[in-house]
């Protein structure tokens, strides 16, 4: 059963999440653009505008991999009252 199941489409954290892979994936292809051209066309100021540019697209990529790696979720069967009420002292 996957996260997405158990929480309904509209939900705010769903539609927020969603939003952040679309900037993510609209980063990246803003950054690989930017690369493609200031690699055609050369000169020393896009030579730093390259630099950056591929710095940029090394933290876009990480972000919207990291957004889509599953949600981890309790391994136990019990719920979080349960497992408050057992670790109390007695």
């Amino acid at each position: 059963m996957t996260t997405q199941s158990l929480i309904p489409r509209h939900h705010p954290a769903v539609r927020e999440r969603h939003q952040q892979r679309q900037m993510a994936k609209v980063g990246m292809g803003a950054a690989m653009v930017t690369l493609v051209c200031t690699g055609l066309v050369g000169g020393r100021t896009l030579k730093q505008v390259h630099l950056v540019a591929g710095m940029a697209l090394l933290g876009f990529t990480f972000w919207h991999w990291q957004l889509n790696q599953p949600v981890p979720r309790l391994t136990s069967r019990h719920t979080p009252e349960e497992m408050d009420d057992d670790r109390k002292p007695q």
